[in-house]
């Protein structure tokens, strides 16, 4: 199915190329963007009206700084800290203000995607490719009254371009460090009055580095190989009534180590990942768009398998494999009552699954570890309206109603006004929510071993609540525009595994910080903007700070247009200390990993009208540092591209 997809989708790009390429010159078409945010209430709202903290990453963006990822996007956004695991070929985790990777719950085009089968139940962001995407909308602090479960610290949304703007098609390529290679083509447009269309096809290979730290006496370099395709259509059959259908699909290879420390390199330790999802919905207008209906169906799959065969270093082998999936069903219906009232009421369904075993062989020791297929329901129910009783005052309030098929009922609720003063140019904006996370499979099923029970059923929802606050300032006509919060969550029956006990409720947290952006516009030659994060964090149990969150955190940007067809941006980042653990040792130790900073440069260059050179330079100053203990970074990296566009 994958292979005929991927054929088909190559077909449909040449036919495109070929088309324009018949063609004489089009005008360029410029569309100005809305700041319209759909992941907040799960409808189109003007940002403004929101109390949440939100930021959005638009495709111009993407373009201009060159961000080939999404884990590239997300790193510089105020109140995320992102690790990474070595090499491309490395796992990549996002946590939001503090909260663990796996209280983040991240979708595309609306749709979950963590990973049924990982043990909490996270989200790996290596994967995630930046072409085809219209925009990444990030909100932070939860957000279960809308989304659910894995709302704890907020959400990410990744949403694919759309073709409701005439025919375009875009051809790039690139090459860089580590004998890394891009090729990508995308297309996206209207065919008629009727059906619009987005597809891409994007590749992606390199030689990478050693996942395993160097500084350990690693050298062998552990490569990654990406392909990925997607397509985003709608069918408008008349004013009132349109079909909608999106697919996402990802193939990927890893080269691995076996640990991130002293055991380090391993040849021939390879990861394969097979990602599907799609969805199908409809939607109905009634009233002249006063009361709108929107159905879907989606299903997502992920596919994980590890092989680690003996070697000539290694006296052992090992096999794995991980199958998780997940179906859903939603019907949403948003009442426009009027230009002060909007009124969203939904119901989802939602069914989990998945099963994986370990197969393990050395000259001294074999085990054979399997879990059955498994599988959790879901029922939900949500309302939320977004008021304005009073011109300029905005407040969104809403609760849902959640019903496991294994622990029952759970109730959460949000609260988030907003005030505007015009004169002065300020927002002032709070937030109160709460949020869930239903225990993954694995931590309810796991079978017993010789150690111990592992999974345990009676295990309730992890659960938490946050409150913050801030401000938004704009001066100089605009030109400086500035943005303040300060935040606190709080965490509780926080899911840990006990040995001898298995999965347990055992745990407490908090988070607190305060979060600063701004973007000022000093010329049209140049522009400064960036983001502060300053974040404290505990273990209530132990009294200790959370691993891998840094107190410190600055991102920022010098952007230069000397030229009107060259942008370059001259970049600064910097991650302060945090504790990590070295599991090289018996018993594993607390070890404080350096600060670090980081200059990068990127540059766009358009010699003439559709065409484009591109490039960047990371890590310009050659810095030593670490993401994680025991797992090696990049030295300086380069890469140098060139994109064709067609309208």
């Amino acid at each position: 199915m994958r292979k005929f997809l991927f054929f088909l989708i190559i077909i449909i790009l040449c036919f495109t190329f070929l088309s324009f390429a018949s063609k004489g010159k089009k005008k360029r078409i410029t569309l100005k963007g809305e700041k319209v945010v759909v992941t907040a209430t799960k409808s189109d709202v003007d940002e403004k009206k929101i109390g949440s903290s939100i930021t959005v990453i638009t495709s111009d963006e993407i373009r201009e700084k060159n961000y080939r990822t999404v884990e590239d996007a997300l790193r510089g956004v105020p109140g995320i800290t992102l690790t990474k695991m070595g090499s491309s070929s490395g796992v990549s985790s996002v946590m939001i203000r503090g909260t663990e990777s796996s209280g983040t719950l991240v979708l595309i085009n609306g749709i979950e995607v963590n990973d049924p089968m990982g043990p909490s139940r996270g989200f790996n962001f290596r994967d995630l490719l930046t072409d085809n995407i219209d925009r990444i909308e990030i909100i932070r602090g939860p957000q279960s009254t809308v989304w659910g479960s894995d709302a704890l610290g907020g959400v990410i949304n990744i949403i694919l371009k759309n073709g409701k703007e005439k025919r375009v098609a875009s051809l790039s390529s690139f090459y860089g460090s580590n004998n890394t290679y891009d090729f990508s083509i995308s297309t996206r447009g209207k065919l008629g009055k009727i059906l619009s269309y987005s597809l891409s096809l994007d590749r992606i290979d390199t030689d990478g580095f050693s996942q395993a730290d160097e500084r350990f006496g690693n050298s062998e370099r552990d490569g990654y190989r990406n392909v990925t395709g997607t397509g985003n259509f709608v069918l408008k059959l008349n004013d009132n009534f349109s079909l909608n259908a999106f697919f996402y699909d990802i193939d990927s290879r890893s080269e691995l180590d076996n640990h991130g420390g002293g055991f380090g390199d391993d040849p021939n330790y390879r990861g394969y990942l097979s990602f599907f999802m799609g969805k199908v919905g409809i939607d109905i207008s009634q009233m002249s768009g006063k009361i709108t209906h929107h159905a879907l169906f989606s299903y997502y799959e992920n596919r994980r398998n590890y092989k680690n065969p003996e070697d000539m270093d290694n006296s052992f082998s090992s096999f794995s494999r991980y199958y998780g999936d997940m179906k859903k069903g939603e019907w949403k219906t948003i009442f426009s009552i009027n230009e002060n009232n909007l009124l969203t009421a939904g119901y989802e369904y939602k069914r989990e699954g998945g099963y994986s075993f370990y197969e393990y062989s050395s000259p001294y020791y074999s085990m054979y570890s399997p879990f059955p297929k498994a599988s959790t329901t879901m029922n939900s129910f949500y309302i939320e309206d977004l008021l304005s009783p009073i011109e300029n005052f905005y407040v969104v309030g809403g609760v849902r109603l959640d019903h496991h098929s294994e622990f029952g009922n759970d109730v959460n609720i949000k609260i988030s006004p907003v005030y505007v003063i015009n004169s002065t140019n300020t927002r002032l904006k709070m937030s109160f929510g709460t949020g869930f996370k239903a225990p993954s499979l694995y931590q309810l099923y796991a079978p017993e071993t010789s150690f111990g029970p592992v999974g345990n059923p009676a295990l309730k929802p992890e659960n938490s609540w946050s409150l913050d606050g801030g401000f938004e300032q704009k001066f100089f006509k605009n030109r400086l525009d500035l943005s303040f919060t300060l935040f606190y969550n709080k965490f509780t029956d926080l899911i840990d595994f006990s040995f001898g006990s298995g999965y347990v409720n055992i745990g407490k947290a908090n988070t607190k910080g305060a979060e600063f952006s701004g973007i000022f516009d000093v010329c049209k030659y140049f522009s400064v903007d960036g983001s502060y994060t300053y974040l404290d964090t505990e273990n209530e149990i132990t009294g200790e700070e959370l691993l891998r969150r840094p107190h410190h955190t600055l991102n920022l940007n010098f952007n230069f247009r000397p030229v009107k067809n060259f942008k370059s941006t001259v970049n600064i980042f910097y991650k302060g200390n945090r504790w990590d653990m070295n599991y090289d040792v018996y018993p594993a130790e607390r070890i404080k990993l350096d600060d670090y900073t980081l200059l990068n440069f990127v540059f766009n260059y358009t010699p003439r009208s559709g065409v484009d050179i591109f490039g960047r330079i990371n890590n310009i100053l050659d810095e030593d540092y670490e993401e994680v203990y025991g797992y090696g970074t990049d030295d300086t990296y380069f890469e140098l591209g060139l994109r064709l566009n067609l309208k």
